[in-house]
């Protein structure tokens, strides 16, 4: 069994001969300035020197195209400020690139929104990669460790980063049409870029990332979910269900538990990365919702920052729990930061790899 063959195994509640050791989010670039003075070698990824498992997600860009001409707006000691290829101006910390806040944004009213639709063509050869031909086709129907797509930006993101959060959220009352103007859009560019993908390559997994929630709860309401997302998200979880995508998960951070099982009904059946901040907890979602939701994700962060005593309790707690039912793969919940240190993430990698062969 490969681990393309685990990952599907698990992620619909069969049993595999061992557990995938992988990771959906990455790692910030200055963990890996650390972990370089730690121990792994320059020339060495994570995955080949600790010897984990690969997953690999389509290049499929859903960013505007043409970007937006760069900017630099002020700079200093402390921090960069400048406009990005989105059009957001954004500041930037010098000593954690990872860190900013966001400044201003280029949609302000629909006539502004009508002029981003423009660098939002599916038809735009640069979406795929340069390379989009027979071999590479074939290099993913082929490949023995799981394949996927993300979409990216997708409803919340791409508003959120279209509007800024506050214009975004006042929206909902004061111009929903112009917000489901934008959802509508959204989906048929969505559908519309990703149909070439689906008629040369079988996808085993769909990440819709949206980042709807914060640490306490979701930025928006059950009842906004079901009013705003419901009549277009359907039709793009519909088209991915038609094309054999046995996992379409809710890619977010923060506390979605509100949301859930309207997700649930509305076609997804996955969720990740279940941050552990929140008080989410990978056993307690799978006693609530069974097998009708997969789960990816629920080490926390803090537990690798704190060290293997933290990391053992929490595989035993939430990994081992779930090892019989399947449908959970244990992975970090968010980007790993460089507060964690190489020798912990190395343990926390082992002692998944020895619970996972000791499970078969």
């Amino acid at each position: 069994m490969n681990t393309r063959e685990r990952f599907l195994k698990i992620m619909n509640f069969q049993q595999a001969d061992k557990l995938p050791i992988i990771e959906v989010e990455s790692y910030e670039g200055d963990t890996l300035k650390r972990w370089y003075r730690e121990g792994l070698p320059e020339n060495r990824s994570v995955v080949d020197f600790l010897g984990m498992d690969r997953i690999e997600y389509v290049p499929i860009n859903f960013n505007i195209i043409p970007g937006f001409e760069t900017k630099l707006i002020h700079d200093d000691a402390e921090y960069r400020t400048e406009v990005n290829s989105m059009g957001i101006t954004v500041r930037y910390r010098k000593d954690r690139g990872m860190i900013y806040s966001y400044l201003d944004h280029p949609v302000k009213n629909r006539d502004d929104w009508n002029r981003i639709k423009e660098r939002l063509n599916p038809e735009d050869p640069n979406r795929y990669p340069q390379n989009w031909e027979t071999d590479l086709i074939n290099y993913y129907n082929n490949a023995d460790h799981p394949i996927g797509l993300t979409l990216h930006p997708f409803f919340f993101r791409m508003v959120f980063f279209m509007m800024g959060m506050q214009r975004f959220m006042t929206s909902f009352y004061d111009h929903p049409d112009l917000i489901h103007d934008m959802f509508e859009y959204c989906a048929d560019f969505c559908l519309a870029t990703i149909q070439k993908l689906f008629d040369a390559v079988h996808i085993d997994f769909v990440a819709i990332a949206e980042d709807l929630a914060y640490k306490h709860s979701s930025h928006i309401s059950p009842s906004m979910y079901r009013e705003f997302w419901f009549p277009h998200q359907r039709k793009v979880l519909d088209f991915l269900k038609s094309k054999g995508v046995s996992v379409i998960g809710l890619w977010s951070s923060g506390d979605i538990r509100p949301i859930l099982p309207l997700a649930i009904e509305c076609g997804y059946n996955a969720t990740w990365p279940l941050e552990d901040v929140t008080e989410i907890n990978a056993v307690e979602l799978f006693r609530e919702y069974g097998k009708s939701l997969g789960l990816i994700g629920n080490i926390g962060i803090q537990t690798l920052i704190r060290g293997k005593e933290y990391i053992k309790r929490d595989i035993e707690t939430k990994v081992l729990p779930l090892l019989e039912t399947g449908g959970y793969i244990p992975t970090v919940d968010d980007m790993t930061p460089p507060e964690v240190p190489f020798e912990n993430y190395a343990y926390y990698i082992e002692l998944l790899k020895k619970i996972g062969m000791v499970h078969n």
